[in-house]
């Protein structure tokens, strides 16, 4: 499965427990966030100034 911009934050988190480390690396803080329920990466992404291609890059590394 490849993690795409468009899906939603709580179903990333929802595929491997290791990736809620890879949103802290990146500066996000998303389990347990209420946001995460409510917007695509790519909003989470712009709402936290995040490199988006970056974050997509080592999200799919870990999956």
């Amino acid at each position: 499965m490849k993690i795409t911009e468009d899906m939603m934050v709580s179903a990333i988190l929802d595929l491997n427990e290791n990736l809620d480390a890879v949103f802290h690396r990146h500066g996000m803080s998303c389990l347990g966030c209420p946001g995460a329920m409510q917007e695509t990466l790519q909003e989470a992404a712009e709402a936290h100034d995040v490199d988006l291609q970056a974050l997509l890059e080592d999200l799919n590394k870990e999956v």
